[in-house]
């Protein structure tokens, strides 16, 4: 009968050992996917304005190709959506 009591408490050791394990492996899978959730709103936020900056960019782009197109100097954007005259 002892050593059905000491079998006993290897087995209750170990399963406690086990479950200590799954605590902390579920404690760090949430640490990992709460990392993950806020490197992926980072990487959306980086991508908004990267989209923003293009958009800028292709604005500009289009007017210096207007102004190109219609053989003018750069400085003179009549005809290219602007009302005032060079000055």
């Amino acid at each position: 009968m002892n050593e059905d009591a000491s079998q006993l408490k290897i087995l209750r050791t170990t399963m406690n050992d086990n479950v200590r394990f799954l605590e902390k492996d579920a404690f760090d899978r949430d640490g990992f996917k709460k990392a993950l959730e806020e490197k992926i709103l980072k990487l959306e936020v980086d991508l908004l304005k990267s989209s923003l900056t293009f958009k800028k960019y292709e604005a500009s782009a289009s007017t210096v190709q207007k102004a190109c197109l219609n053989q003018k100097h750069s400085w003179d954007t009549r005809g290219i959506g602007y009302e005032a005259k060079p000055t």
